[in-house]
C-alpha cells in the first residue's frame, strides 16, 4: 500500500473515522468505493484494531500511537478513548453530532479540497459532552430522518448536510466544568492529586455525576427528554469532583430520609429506584464499589438483617422497624407502636405512618420485646413485692414503681411491669440490711404503720434515706414483708416531724362519701386515730385525723363503686353477688355503690381473688 498524492493535514483532537472520511474526499470518492478500492477495513477502523488503525496511520502520513491514542476501541463489553473507559451508551458515532460553528471555520480556514476541510472532533463522540468548548452552543444531533445516514456517515460537506448546518441554529449553551473535565480526561488530563472521581472509570464517573444530579434537580435517578442533561451534570459534578464523601453522604441522606416520619414515602420509593438503576441500568462491573457504598450506607441506616439482600445477602440487623419486628416477634405493628409509645421508646407514634417508618435501633427492640414477655401482670408483681391491691395502688401512686406497657394481648386488663424494676425497687428498700434473725420486737414495714404511727410513705423514706440504722431482710419472707424494722425506731424519728394529719372534711375524697358524724362514729370504735393540733389560725386544739390510720382504713375498706373496677365487673352486680355470698355492708349508704364493705372479707370470696 502506497501513500496518497491527496492527503489531508490531520488534527491533534481528531478521531480515526474522520481521518478516513475526509480521505475518502480529498480523492472525489464515496467512503466505502475509497475503503474497497485501497483494501481498508473500515469496521476494523470504526472498532479500533490496531492493523486497522496502523494501515490508515500511515495512508494519512500520521503516528500510529497518536492516532491510537484518539481512536474510538472496542473491548470486551466495553470502548476505550485513549485511557478512558466508556461503554456504548456513553458513546454517540459518527457524526451523529457537531458543531456548526467549527464546520464552518473548517471549511473557511481549512486546507485541501473544500469537501475534505470539515473533520470530527473526538470530545463529540461521547455523550457527556453536548456543548462546544471553543463556541460555547449547543452540539447539534444530525437529522437522519431527512438526509441518508450512510451518505452522511461518509463525509461532512456533502451539499444537502451543507444546507441543514447553518450555525444560527446552535443555541447558546455554557459550557460547564464537567464537560471540561471529560475533555480534558479524554487527552490525559486525569488530576495528579488522584481525586475521587479521577479513579473512577470515565462512564462511571460521568453516570454518577448525572444520576446524583437528576436526584437533586429532579427527584428521579434518570434524566428525561427536555431536561437539561448538561446542568444536571453540573449539579452532581459539583457535589462529587473533591472526595467520595459526598457521595456516601448523598446516598445515607436517601436512607435516613427512607426512614424518617415526614419523608417515608418519597424517600422510600427514590432509594429503591437508585437500588434498581444500580442492580439493572448501571450493572456493569465498574459501578461495584459504588454498589458497596450504596450496601454500607443502607446497612447503617436502615432496618435491614437476614433475609434482606443489598447487592448481597445482610447477616446482621442494626435497625428494626415496626414492620421487620412483627415478621421477627408476631407482634402487630400498631400494637407495637402504642406499647414502644408507652415505654417510652419513642416520643410518639401516628398511626398514618407506614410501619417501615417507624425505626429503633436493634439492641433497644430486643431488649424491650424481652422485657414485655418476661414481664408481670398486675397479679404477678403484687405477689413478687408481697402487697394487697391497695398497697401496689399506693405505690404506684408515689412513683416508686411504674407500668412497662400495655400488653399485647387485645383483650388484656391491665398494663405489665418490668421484673427488674420490682427487683431495684426491693434493693433499694434493703439497702445494707442484717439478714440475721430480728428481734421478736421487729415487724415489717406495713405493719410497722400501725405500730409506730407513720404512713407508708414516710417509712418508705426513712428506708431508702438510710436513716433507719436498724433494719433486718428475712429470706423466708416474699417482697416488702421481708423488711424488718424497729417500730420504737420509727416512732421516735416520726415523732420529731411535724404531725402528718388529715383534716375530718377532707378524709371525704379518701375513705368515701361519709357523713362527719359516720367519720367519729368511727374514730371511737377505733378504726380511725384522732390528734389534736394548734389550730393554724386561733391556736386553738384542734381535732383531726392522722395520715396512717386514714391510709390503713382505705386499704381495709373501700366503696363498691372502687371494689367493682378492680375485680372487673359493674357496682350492682356486685353487690348482689356480695349479698347472695352472705357479706353485708360495713357501713351501709343510700346510695349502693357508696356502701363501704371490708376488703379482707370480699377478698376471702373466690369473686375477690383479684383483691388478694
Amino acid at each position: 500500500m502506497t501513500k496518497l498524492s491527496r492527503a489531508v493535514v490531520v488534527h491533534e483532537d481528531e478521531h480515526a473515522m474522520s481521518v478516513v472520511v475526509r480521505l475518502a474526499a480529498a480523492q472525489d470518492l464515496r467512503l466505502d468505493d475509497f475503503c474497497r478500492h485501497l483494501g481498508i477495513d473500515l469496521p476494523g477502523v470504526s472498532g479500533g484494531r490496531d492493523e486497522a488503525v496502523r494501515e490508515l496511520a500511515y495512508l494519512a502520513n500520521v503516528d500510529f500511537s497518536a492516532l491510537r491514542h484518539r481512536s474510538l476501541i472496542r473491548h470486551d463489553g466495553f470502548y476505550a478513548i485513549g485511557d478512558e473507559r466508556l461503554l456504548a451508551g456513553n458513546l454517540t458515532r459518527y457524526p451523529a453530532r457537531y458543531c456548526p460553528h467549527c464546520l464552518a471555520e473548517d471549511r473557511a480556514h481549512g486546507t485541501g479540497r473544500l469537501k475534505s476541510r470539515p473533520y470530527g472532533r473526538v470530545s463529540w463522540l461521547v455523550s457527556f459532552v453536548s456543548t462546544c468548548a471553543v463556541h460555547e452552543v449547543s452540539l447539534l444531533d444530525v437529522d437522519t430522518k431527512a438526509l441518508e445516514l450512510s451518505r452522511i456517515c461518509s463525509q461532512f460537506s456533502v451539499s444537502e448536510f451543507d444546507a441543514c448546518s447553518d450555525p444560527k441554529m446552535a443555541p447558546r449553551a455554557e459550557f460547564t466544568e464537567f464537560e471540561r473535565y471529560v475533555c480534558s480526561r479524554l487527552v490525559g488530563g486525569r488530576s495528579k492529586q488522584g481525586s475521587f472521581l479521577d479513579k473512577l472509570p470515565l462512564h462511571v464517573a460521568g453516570s454518577l455525576c448525572e444520576l446524583v444530579g437528576a436526584v437533586l434537580t429532579h427527584g428521579r435517578p434518570r434524566g428525561k427528554t427536555g431536561d437539561d442533561f448538561a446542568a444536571m451534570r453540573q449539579v452532581g459534578f459539583r457535589l462529587l469532583h473533591r472526595s467520595g464523601a459526598p457521595l456516601k453522604e448523598f446516598l445515607r441522606e436517601l436512607a435516613v430520609e427512607k426512614g424518617s416520619k415526614s419523608k417515608a414515602s418519597t424517600a422510600k420509593t427514590l432509594h429503591r429506584q437508585i437500588h434498581r438503576e444500580l442492580k439493572s441500568g448501571l450493572k456493569h462491573p465498574d459501578f461495584d464499589r459504588v454498589r458497596e457504598m450504596f450496601r454500607e450506607v443502607s446497612i447503617e441506616e436502615l432496618p435491614l438483617g437476614p433475609g434482606d439482600d443489598v447487592f448481597g445477602p445482610i447477616e446482621a440487623r442494626r435497625f428494626h422497624s415496626l414492620w421487620t419486628a412483627y415478621k421477627e416477634f408476631g407482634i402487630a405493628p400498631f400494637r407495637l407502636g402504642k406499647m414502644l409509645e408507652a415505654g417510652g421508646i419513642i416520643s410518639s407514634y401516628d398511626i398514618r405512618l407506614p410501619p417501615s417508618a417507624t425505626i429503633v435501633p436493634e439492641h433497644v427492640m430486643i431488649s424491650f420485646i424481652e422485657r414485655k414477655r418476661a414481664s408481670f401482670d398486675i397479679m404477678q408483681a403484687r405477689q413478687f413485692l408481697g402487697v394487697t391491691d391497695a398497697v401496689f395502688e399506693r405505690l404506684l401512686a408515689l412513683k416508686l414503681l411504674g407500668p412497662l406497657s400495655h400488653s399485647s394481648q387485645p383483650r388484656a386488663a391491665g398494663p405489665l411491669y418490668d421484673p427488674q424494676d420490682a427487683q431495684s425497687l426491693l434493693l433499694r428498700l434493703r439497702g445494707d440490711a442484717t439478714r440475721t434473725p430480728a428481734p421478736d420486737a421487729f415487724v415489717d414495714i406495713l405493719e410497722v404503720r400501725a405500730a409506730a404511727g407513720c404512713t407508708l410513705a414516710e417509712v418508705l423514706d426513712l428506708l431508702m434515706s438510710s436513716t433507719l440504722t436498724r433494719v433486718y431482710f428475712d429470706e423466708s419472707r416474699q417482697g416488702l414483708l421481708s423488711i424488718l424494722v424497729d417500730p420504737q425506731e420509727v416512732r421516735e424519728i416520726v415523732g420529731k416531724r411535724s404531725p402528718n394529719i388529715v383534716r375530718v372534711e377532707f378524709a371525704h375524697p379518701t375513705i368515701g362519701s361519709i357523713a362527719i358524724r359516720d367519720i367519729w362514729r368511727l374514730v371511737d370504735e377505733g378504726h380511725l386515730t384522732k390528734v389534736d393540733v394548734p389550730h393554724h389560725i386561733n391556736g386553738k386544739p384542734w381535732s383531726v385525723l392522722t395520715a396512717w390510720s386514714v391510709e390503713l382504713f382505705e386499704e381495709r375498706y373501700a366503696s363498691l363503686a372502687k371494689l367493682a373496677p378492680r375485680l372487673f365487673t359493674d357496682a350492682r352486680l356486685l353487690r348482689r353477688e356480695l349479698e347472695a355470698e352472705g357479706v353485708a355492708p360495713f357501713l351501709n349508704n343510700p346510695r349502693p355503690e357508696r356502701a363501704l364493705y371490708e376488703v379482707a372479707a370480699v377478698a376471702r370470696l373466690e369473686l375477690g381473688m383479684a383483691l388478694r
